[in-house]
């Protein structure tokens, strides 16, 4: 095998050997050329023996560089070579679903392990020999997307109409055992490969991820989890984009702050910062806002100092407590959705949330004194005020306020397309509520009496 090379690039390296071209590059230290994966992972290094198929006949170098990197020559395509083809021809295949006269490019399946490293494309490896998986082991070519379907070798035959469908299959435990990361994808067909199944693949795949037998497992859970990579958008990289922005934002956001008032909070009280799970699913698991751990683990601070038994009643009445959940910006689409009195926008800073059902615990006395700490801190504040006509979710603190008598207010950040796959949040709000929160746990709260407070 060897990859033709279409040009070489001016002053490279490649050029300096009177490489052009029309050559045929074909080893590297011995090692056949037949991509440019190959190309480019033989020639960076600072010395290798380079042999070509040159105008005059074959040629060889030992080739002498001071740094790695390109060598000059560049191809007719992005892989020196062509798109591997899919040989499948499977039930559920949307390509052979496509109505004709499209553009020719839209019927090509293909089924190449380079592509998936490449780009990400999923491949049935029904068209690879040993040599294939041999060199993407050695050449550490990871991750590769492999479409599974089943692991039940007959019914994946069935599947793809490949009869060799089930036999590739034992190229997954070679890859896992070569340290290649294997992102697997199932598609599921009603009746087929469902139900028991699923069941089996699932199991499989979980026993060859941990090196485990069926047996060895008791039971699973099955999440659905987006892992699309949060990136910034807008003209200066103002928003970001990312999954489950509520209530991750809030949570990190908040553990910042509480971090970076470290020893400045105030001596005469216990800083406590608190994250529960399974808010999305009604929190009323052990680890949820709706159980009594938090209340437990401040009752076990108190019993151990020695204390009065009124002492519990008045650190609680002494105390003040902040409840983090992002809040719904204003969107432009549905301005009909929220309060035209208190529109919310991204970027407008730490939201402040009432609800008049109470469902946010924010009052008068509450909401002024976060205002009084965030205007200290000069940290811009925005009101989200819940419409009546329309129904509106709750909060932790809530839920807290059931076990623990504490005056309290409900902030948050706002965003869009909440609960969506992928939401949309400032990034100057974010810098915000970790501001906020870091100038809440500095300050010095007193409480005087019912409703009087002093901030130093």
């Amino acid at each position: 095998m060897a990859i033709r090379i279409d040009r070489v690039d001016a002053g490279s390296e490649a050029e300096a050997l009177g490489l052009a071209g029309g050559d045929e590059l074909l080893s590297v230290d011995g090692n056949e050329l037949n991509d440019t994966l190959d190309y480019d992972f033989y020639t960076d290094s600072k010395s290798f023996h380079l042999k070509a198929k040159v105008a005059d006949g074959i040629r060889e170098w030992d080739v002498r560089r001071e740094e790695r990197g390109p060598f000059g020559c560049d191809f007719s395509t992005y892989l020196g070579d062509q798109k591997h083809s899919c040989s499948n021809h499977c039930m559920f295949c949307f390509i052979d679903q496509l109505p004709p006269g499209m553009r020719e490019s839209l019927y090509f399946k293909d089924d190449d392990e380079r592509l998936s490293f490449l780009f990400g494309n999923y491949i049935t490896m029904t068209n690879m020999q040993d040599h294939e998986i041999d060199r993407i082991i050695k050449m550490h070519i990871s991750p590769i997307n492999i479409s599974v379907h089943t692991t039940n070798p007959q019914l994946r035959v069935r599947m793809l109409a490949n009869k060799r469908g089930g036999e590739v299959l034992k190229y997954l435990p070679r890859l896992v055992e070569g340290g290649i990361a294997v992102n697997c994808q199932l598609v599921l067909c009603r009746g087929i490969n469902d139900g028991n199944e699923l069941r089996r693949t699932l199991t499989d795949l979980l026993c060859e991820e941990l090196g485990v037998t069926p047996e060895e497992i008791l039971d699973r859970d099955l999440q659905l989890v987006t892992r699309q990579t949060p990136t910034q958008i807008g003209p200066d990289g103002e928003y970001f984009m990312s999954p489950r922005i509520d209530d991750l934002e809030c949570a990190a956001t908040t553990l910042l702050g509480f971090l970076e008032a470290g020893e400045e909070t105030d001596s005469a009280c216990a800083p406590v910062w608190a994250m529960f799970d399974n808010e999305e699913v009604g929190s009323s698991s052990r680890m949820g806002a709706a159980s009594s751990y938090l209340r437990d683990v401040l009752d076990r601070i108190v019993d151990a100092i020695p204390h009065s038994g009124q002492a519990m009643h008045r650190a609680m009445a002494n105390s003040f407590m902040l409840s983090a959940d992002n809040a719904h910006a204003t969107h432009p689409n549905f301005p009909q959705k929220s309060d035209p009195c208190a529109p919310v926008r991204l970027g407008g800073g730490v939201v402040l949330k009432y609800n008049a059902s109470q469902k946010y615990t924010t009052n008068a006395v509450s909401g002024a004194i976060f205002r009084a700490i965030c205007e200290k801190a000069d940290v811009p504040v925005q009101v989200f005020t819940n419409r009546a006509d329309e129904a509106g979710g709750s909060t932790l603190g809530n839920l807290q306020s059931h076990t623990l008598p504490i005056p309290m207010a409900d902030i948050g950040l706002a965003q869009l397309a909440m609960h969506s796959a992928v939401e949309t949040a400032s990034v100057a709000d974010a810098e915000a509520m970790t501001k906020a929160v870091a100038a809440f746990y500095r300050v010095h709260l007193r409480a005087l009496g019912d409703g009087t407070y002093t901030l130093e």
